[in-house]
């Protein structure tokens, strides 16, 4: 992969001082039964800078069983402004994974992308309208529209904002927050996650990205009328209120964000399921 690069094995690698990290505390959790029109409160670890000069947490390493291959013997940050580029070095030994049989293990550094300052977590939000006999109205979704980086250019998707440990108490109050600032919406937001597993670790965005996410679903949809103000970069956010058979066509155009993707397969499946009309 472009972001890997082989290098030899040193004896022994120490991470500098200047760019020192330090890893955050474990994600623990807090859940509260509730019927399937509200949410669970997921609480992140607090581990968040108390200050732009203090060491920025690192990406988390997998703790389940069977999740770890290599030994992180080296982490420094490369990059720092509103997302974070980690040089990560990693050993490998040898006769594990492929890795040829050898009496020096294979060592190799990766640039690891995260936001630290959201803990490394977001949220992405389905926002579902049910269809309307009376009025013979269709299913519909709340889709956003806003101008991405990367392609430079206006693209689609949910919802979608980080945890902010300032602002929120858990991830369902990002979730919370971010519906109603992009979206101009209030109701019930439900975690798709807990009926898989309750301590699900969410999705990863990316191989090369320590950020993860959970899918929310969004019901009983109300406007709001003095909505909480965006941040200067959501200048170009357009709102829209789209048909399911129109948000396929959206969604598979090649022009929606993946893990709204996600979000939104996982919530039309648990819909269906729950019988409500959607095409």
């Amino acid at each position: 992969a472009a972001v890997a690069r082989h290098v030899s094995a040193p004896r022994v690698l120490w991470r500098r001082a200047a760019n020192r990290v330090r890893c955050p505390g474990r994600v623990t959790s807090t859940t509260r039964s509730t019927s399937s029109h509200a949410f669970n409160n997921k609480q992140p670890s607090s581990t968040e800078p108390s200050s732009d000069t203090d060491p920025l947490p690192s990406p988390s390493i997998s703790e389940r069983p069977g999740g770890r291959m290599g030994t992180v013997i080296s982490e420094t940050v490369a990059y720092d402004r509103y997302l974070t580029v980690f040089d990560r070095t990693v050993s490998f030994k040898g006769g594990t994974h492929g890795v040829p049989v050898s009496d020096t293990a294979l060592t190799v550094k990766y640039d690891v992308v995260g936001h630290p300052r959201a803990n490394f977590r977001f949220a992405v939000i389905f926002p579902f309208h049910p269809a309307d006999e009376k009025t013979n109205k269709q299913a519909q979704v709340t889709v956003i529209r806003e101008y991405c980086q990367a392609s430079n250019e206006m693209g689609y998707s949910l919802p979608t904002g980080g945890f902010n440990p300032k602002k929120h108490k858990s991830l369902a109050d990002s979730a919370i927050a971010e519906l109603a600032e992009e979206a101009m919406l209030e109701g019930n937001v439900i975690d798709m996650l807990d009926v898989i597993d309750e301590n699900h670790p969410g999705f990863v965005e990316g191989k090369w990205c320590s950020n993860r996410f959970r899918p929310y679903l969004a019901t009983g949809l109300r406007a709001i009328k003095n909505p909480p103000a965006r941040d200067a970069e959501e200048f170009s956010i357009e709102i829209s209120r789209v048909t399911i058979p129109e948000f396929k066509k959206i969604m598979y155009s090649g022009q929606m964000m993946v893990p709204s993707m996600v979000t939104a397969n996982m919530a039309l499946e648990r819909l269906r399921r729950d019988g409500y009309v959607l095409d």
